[in-house]
């Protein structure tokens, strides 16, 4: 554990604990209205996450490895990491 998140990118764990009640209270202190809280998963797929994996493996030549590289991002961002991980959103109260 250390407090240098760029020292080593991509060689070490930055996984922190969010404790969205208390983004939310004092986020509503501050203007903002929570607008939604849901998983990662749902959260990715809202923004058209499979349209987009789909277009990036547009060029790959072999159909399989394109299929196999689909479904290897697609479990770890929408089910493993997906069900795990959390999104909040929130708007300004005089938007």
């Amino acid at each position: 554990m250390n407090d240098s998140f760029y020292e080593r990118i991509g060689a070490q764990d930055i996984t922190s604990h969010v404790n969205f009640s208390a983004l939310s209270h004092w986020g509503a202190k501050s203007d903002l209205r929570e607008t939604g809280f849901t998983s990662q998963g749902y959260f990715l797929i809202s923004l058209g996450f499979r349209e987009h994996l789909i277009k990036s493996l547009e060029g790959e030549s072999d159909i399989v490895k394109a299929a196999q590289k689909a479904a290897t991002i697609s479990n770890t961002l929408l089910m493993d990491m997906g069900n795990k991980y959390k999104v909040i959103r929130a708007r300004m109260l005089s938007l």
